[in-house]
């Protein structure tokens, strides 16, 4: 398990403290995004001095070698407390495969603005809701069509508050993105080494010659590196240079032509 709180320094607005909540076991591993470019290894207590007043994303990622079990925890940090953030309901969901899930397909939703004043409602529809969370799993039971929604709230800003669906259809444990052709000309074969502590390779086939963007996004939704290439008919083989990622869980995305295709990345 991941969990973090913080406050400012009394002089310094800048400087702010954290206090991590994680396990140190041995063979585990503690590590921070600070949101503004700059990171740290090793510690549950951070003190981070920020270049300039904002709103930052900050991550703090436990990652258990031994026990091979990985846990998050993002939040928005205020530097500067008049500083507020946008209440979008806007999110994205991933579809990986997932053994540790009992073999199932989890599927991972991740809000794509997060603030520590605001309210989060995932409705699934399934007749299965979920709250106060800016990310979360769902495994769907049957096959179907569902619309997704997430609403959020927050009367620290005005009485913000927004509701996005979106329609997903889970057919023999995959899914489809209504509106998004998934894997109509591309289908990825390997992802390997993985976990990765510097280089990986991705194999995938394409049935046609596209142009492509990968993606790589963090498991609450952050866009972490973005590169476009050509694919050619048949297999196609891309390195994945991780060296400058921090450890953790993260997905990568192939764009093209309008479909997608996702597979999960352990950094270590």
């Amino acid at each position: 398990y991941a969990a973090y709180s913080y406050y400012p320094d009394s002089t310094n607005v800048n400087k702010i403290y954290f206090a991590g909540q994680t396990p140190t076991a041995p063979g585990s591993i503690i590590t921070w995004d600070f949101g503004d470019g700059f990171g740290s290894t090793g510690s549950n207590y951070e003190t981070h001095i920020y270049a300039q007043a904002g709103i930052y994303n900050v991550c703090l990622n436990y990652f258990d070698i031994v026990q091979n079990c990985y846990s998050t925890f993002c939040d928005v940090v205020y530097v500067d407390s008049s500083l507020t953030l946008n209440c979008s309901a806007e999110y994205k969901m991933y579809m990986i495969p997932d053994s540790v899930t009992m073999g199932a397909n989890v599927i991972y939703f991740s809000s794509i603005y997060q603030s520590p004043t605001t309210y989060y409602f995932w409705n699934f529809g399934d007749g299965n809701t979920f709250g106060t969370d800016p990310f979360t799993t769902h495994q769907f039971i049957n096959n179907g069509v569902y619309d997704v929604c997430l609403s959020t709230y927050d009367n620290s800003q005005g009485i913000c508050s927004q509701t996005v669906c979106k329609r997903v259809e889970i057919i023999d444990g995959g899914m489809r993105i209504l509106g998004i052709n998934n894997s109509e000309n591309i289908s990825i074969n390997k992802l390997y080494p993985n976990p990765t502590d510097g280089i990986s390779y991705l194999t995938l086939n394409c049935k046609l010659p596209s142009n492509a963007k990968v993606n790589i996004y963090s498991i609450d939704g952050r866009l972490i590196s973005q590169s476009n290439k050509e694919l050619s008919q048949g297999e196609n083989n891309i390195t994945l240079d991780v060296t400058n990622i921090e450890p953790g869980m993260y997905f990568v995305e192939i764009m093209s032509k309008n479909e997608r295709v996702t597979a999960k990345l352990m950094i270590k």
